[in-house]
């Protein structure tokens, strides 16, 4: 499931986030929403480029709110089988049962967010949370290799 940004590095990387955000999207039935936040300062933006879904008023989040913002503080993937039964979430879908977010991590510096979100209770597996982890390290490294090459996220 992850683009391949090793040998074929897109112009841009607003281009490579809107390529996995479709890959992901096609993946499974059961992803209903699907969306990349990238970080700018403390908060996590929400390009209308960057998701597939519904559309959601949350567009930018504060590391320090939600599940996103949990995942990217704490580095580290989050799933959310019951969202209901979580109160870092934040309603965005009346529909979300469950969520899955992994953080977007080149070396120490936090890129973003992959958020994956399904109207099924429990709805992801550990193949699921390993290949979206899959998905965020190589966009890690698309973002890593354009920042060496002088390009910028643009």
């Amino acid at each position: 499931m992850a683009p391949n940004t090793d040998n074929h590095a897109p112009p841009s990387f607003h281009a490579a986030v809107a390529a996995a955000v479709a890959e992901v999207k096609a993946a499974r039935d059961t992803y209903d929403w699907v969306g990349i936040y990238l970080l700018d300062g403390d908060v996590l933006t929400l390009a209308e480029e960057h998701f597939m879904g519904a559309a959601t008023s949350e567009t930018r989040i504060p590391l320090s709110a939600g599940l996103c913002g949990a995942a990217a503080r704490e580095r580290r993937t989050i799933v959310v089988d019951d969202v209901n039964a979580d109160p870092r979430h934040i309603v965005c879908s009346m529909t979300t049962r469950s969520e899955l977010v992994v953080p977007i991590l080149a070396g120490a510096t936090v890129v973003g967010v992959l958020d994956v979100d399904s109207d099924r209770l429990a709805a992801f597996t550990a193949a699921d949370r390993t290949a979206l982890e899959g998905v965020a390290a190589a966009l890690a490294r698309a973002w890593a290799r354009l920042q060496r090459a002088g390009v910028g996220a643009d």
